[in-house]
């Protein structure tokens, strides 16, 4: 394999090469450059955010996360339909990323609800028609990121600019790397094929309903940073029940020995060096393949962040709080919305 290749690989390919090499040495020489990507890919990522809000304003870093993102997952992956029409549906997303979470946001809990789920809804609809992909990762990621970290006047403008550029950027990516696939589906196949009767079509309307009724109920009970409630609940909605407990088992774990990990540096470590913890999650997560492992080292960055709001204890406090609320709320309704959407699947074949 060429060294270019090597750094083509995700965390889990290029640890399953290193654990294949035939020698001590050509093991460390894989090692190498394992570690050498990792690095790489931490300052790529720094260097695109500082540039991102360099242009666009300190405050549209998330922004700039967003269209980050972005481009790094449809450069792997694209929405299985063909070239032509998956740049129309990236522009379409680009469009609903950019202007309903902000408008979700200025909204009160009851209003904005039906906003977050019928705009999940469509972005579940438009981009995530193969759940094999994953793609839900990224594009609802988005979508609760800007609405976390929101932003108005003058700063909310030139998020606007950014996003439509960056979203602009990856269309054309999109269709430059997967331009020459051969697909037999379009754009109005993701509609025609989405029906209540359908595993998938159930999947995503109960992960819209779910997300977004759990950013309600959050924000009913007071809890502060409703997005991590979103997030937690995104990550462990999936297709299977059996991933969806995997999940759930290994997001709490994570989370609760993350946030121990950082009380633990916050002790060891001198004051100067807090800023850079966030940073340090961000190489640890490029050197883990586990999903509970990349929990825990993802609550460094959202713990530094939340702690110049909430302080450093409460932002600690309700990384596991928010985490374990969401779980367990996403568990116990969409199991319930899921056991429904069956029974009313079996009544109407019955009655047809």
């Amino acid at each position: 394999m060429t060294l270019y290749e090597q750094l083509q690989l995700n965390q889990s390919g290029s640890q399953l090469y290193i654990k294949e090499s035939p020698t001590i040495q050509e093991k460390r020489k894989r090692m190498a450059v394992y570690v050498f990507k990792v690095l790489l890919t931490v300052l790529f990522c720094v260097s695109f955010v500082t540039a991102f809000t360099h242009l666009f304003g300190a405050e549209n870093g998330t922004a700039g996360v967003v269209v980050l993102l972005f481009l790094m997952a449809f450069r792997q992956v694209d929405f299985a339909i063909k070239p032509t029409h998956g740049a129309v549906v990236m522009l379409l997303i680009g469009l609903i990323l950019t202007f309903v979470p902000h408008w979700a946001a200025g909204l009160s809990p009851l209003a904005a609800f039906p906003v977050h789920a019928v705009a999940i809804l469509l972005l579940m609809v438009l981009g995530c028609h193969q759940p094999q992909f994953y793609n839900q990762a990224t594009i609802v990621l988005s979508y609760l990121l800007l609405f976390g970290y929101d932003v108005s006047g003058p700063a909310y403008q030139q998020r606007v600019i950014g996003l439509l550029l960056g979203f602009g950027w990856t269309a054309w990516l999109l269709y430059r790397v997967h331009g020459h696939k051969q697909y037999e589906e379009g754009f109005w196949d993701l509609f025609r094929q989405f029906h209540i009767k359908t595993d998938r079509s159930r999947w995503q309307l109960g992960l819209s309903v779910t997300v977004a009724l759990s950013l309600l109920a959050g924000e009913l009970l007071g809890l502060p940073r409703v997005m991590w409630i979103g997030l937690a609940a995104l990550s462990v909605i999936q297709p299977t029940k059996k991933e969806r407990l995997w999940r759930a088992k290994n997001r709490c774990i994570g989370v609760i020995c993350g946030v121990l990990c950082f009380s633990v540096l916050l002790y060891l470590l001198p004051p100067d060096l807090y800023g850079m913890l966030g940073i340090l999650g961000g190489i640890c997560v490029g050197f883990t393949a586990h999903y509970g492992q990349q929990s825990a080292f993802n609550c460094f960055g959202a713990i530094a962040i939340a702690a110049s709001i909430l302080g450093t204890g409460s932002a600690m406090l309700f990384r596991i709080v928010d985490t374990v609320f969401g779980v367990g709320f996403a568990l116990c309704f969409y199991a319930l919305f899921d056991h429904l959407c069956k029974q009313y699947v079996a009544k109407t074949a019955v009655s047809s």
